[in-house]
């Protein structure tokens, strides 16, 4: 049986900073390794978070990793910004203008 997100979050937590954290887990070998040395960085996410992401990583065929690095690299240079309550607004409302306009076009 699949541990559900909340099951996984709460024995990392049970065993975080208890020198336990890496019991179980099986040494990998002939580990081929990137040229450039990279960073590992842990994200904790809420189920709907993570439900999100997954699914937008799918759409883009992309793992979601390769996803967040993408998307964290963008917002870092500038490319695309946070979602605010203001901008998610005023796309909310130039929706609801094209949707107008659709009907409108249909009509003619």
């Amino acid at each position: 049986m699949k541990k559900s997100y909340e099951d996984m979050a709460r024995e990392a937590d049970e065993v975080k900073d208890t020198e336990r954290e890496i019991e179980g887990l099986v040494p990998v070998r002939n580990l081929s390794t990137a040229k450039e040395a990279r960073a590992v960085f842990a994200v904790r996410l809420s189920q709907s978070e993570m439900e999100i992401i997954q699914a937008a990583a799918g759409r883009a065929k992309r793992s979601i990793g390769d996803f967040m690095r993408a998307a964290a690299l963008a917002a870092s240079e500038g490319e695309i910004r946070p979602p605010t309550e203001q901008r998610a607004a005023t796309v909310a409302e130039v929706r609801d203008k094209i949707r107008e306009l659709e009907a409108v076009a249909k009509r003619l």
